[in-house]
């Protein structure tokens, strides 16, 4: 999910197109699920402690919520963080590493655009009178390896056995042969930075089905896609429809 990019609206022509290859919903078409009966979260459940890291940059860490509620509910302990777009230079708080901070609710900041802490300030409204702050890291957008050291800090800390890339959309799922794209380098740079970890479990999770077609993208398409359904998520080594990262 991304902010902005007026240029990228779908045409007319695009827009019939896409409408033409749309599929028929009939009523044995299931439109959710019970997210306990995803096996990537039955997978996660067995998890020590879990990083949630919105791959595209922007608000993608806000899609995780749902999966962050359900795990911390059976007792999995998650951390957040996000490709931030906003300049961390210009955010008062200490460099973890070249690249990556951690920020919270108090955290200043001298512009406007900044969803990691209106995610915490949001986590603090919601829960006033639990005294917890719930931080979330933001990476810079820099390249692989620093990006990929950003992430061996935050696993570091936490001791994270799981790492959870969020995208909000499905165009980190594109094979590159649609007639639009999207925004998916940033989503690139997340994947490649994370296919390098050691850690037990690594997974891509596209979520917001639909989202991506204010950039354009044609869900339709990849109609292999759009058969995963609410929740998806496949392994990291293989993502999508048997693409090696």
């Amino acid at each position: 999910m991304r902010h902005g990019a007026s240029d990228a609206t779908p045409g007319p022509e695009y827009s019939a197109a896409c409408r033409s290859t749309e599929p028929e919903l009939t009523p044995d078409v299931p439109m959710g699920m019970e997210l306990g009966l995803n096996p990537a979260l039955e997978r996660l459940r067995s998890c020590r402690s879990v990083l949630l890291a919105g791959a595209g940059g922007g608000y993608d860490v806000f899609s995780g919520l749902p999966m962050l509620f359900w795990l911390e509910k059976h007792g999995v302990d998650v951390s957040l963080a996000n490709l931030t777009f906003t300049d961390l230079g210009d955010v008062d708080e200490p460099w973890l590493l070249p690249g990556l901070k951690r920020v919270d609710k108090d955290s200043s900041f001298g512009g406007g655009y900044f969803p990691e802490k209106y995610l915490s300030q949001w986590f603090a409204d919601r829960s006033p009178d639990e005294g917890k702050v719930r931080s979330i890291y933001c990476f810079a957008k820099t390249g692989v390896v620093p990006l990929r050291a950003a992430y061996r800090e935050v696993m570091r800390l936490h001791d994270i056995d799981a790492v959870v890339l969020v995208d909000g959309g499905t165009d980190s799922l594109l094979r590159g042969d649609e007639d639009r794209l999207g925004t998916p380098h940033e989503d690139l740079l997340s994947i490649a930075a994370a296919r390098g970890l050691e850690v037990d479990h690594k997974m891509l999770v596209s979520l917001g089905f639909g989202i991506d077609a204010y950039h354009g993208v044609c869900q339709p398409q990849r109609p292999e896609v759009a058969a995963v359904g609410g929740y998806g998520g496949d392994r990291l080594e293989h993502v999508g429809v048997a693409h090696p990262v």
